[in-house]
């Protein structure tokens, strides 16, 4: 799958111009993860929020007792670890590789350095952020409702 592919569909750049995603991302790297890899343990803190490029990862939430419970599955294209750019807390949940993976480490400055140099994308991509966060609530709060039975 083609890089720039699957940033054009990711959420993260949504009503961006091509060159302007081109140039917040020009100093970031990828990492490279096989099969079964923590890219994320939960305690870890981070000054930095990940993009899928190819691969399926899956978020993991450890509960009471040391069982795992599996949260979601990620696709190439989505975002993760985005609370840390709201509140810099420590991550609360594991992301593990399920395939060979390729991750976009995004650095918080890149984006908090926007908030000077260019205020628009910044708000966009803050505006975008906030839209991911709520899409995951509801459909936390759809599956919470159907494991309820209600």
């Amino acid at each position: 799958m083609a890089l720039d592919h699957v940033l054009k569909g990711c959420e993260l750049f949504f009503e961006l111009y091509e060159d302007e995603v081109e140039r917040i991302l020009r100093s970031q790297s990828v990492h490279h993860y096989k099969p079964n890899e923590l890219i994320i343990q939960e305690g870890d803190k981070g000054n930095q929020i990940f993009i899928l490029l190819e691969g399926i990862a899956e978020i993991q939430k450890n509960a009471m007792g040391g069982t795992k419970f599996n949260v979601e599955k990620l696709k190439p294209g989505e975002v993760f670890g985005l609370l840390m750019i709201l509140d810099e807390k420590p991550y609360g949940i594991d992301i593990i590789s399920r395939t060979r993976c390729a991750v976009l480490e995004v650095k918080h400055a890149a984006i908090m350095d926007l908030f000077d140099k260019n205020p628009r994308i910044f708000g966009i991509i803050m505006l975008n952020i906030c839209r991911i966060i709520g899409k995951r609530l509801r459909n936390a709060h759809q599956r919470m409702s159907e494991y309820k039975g209600e």
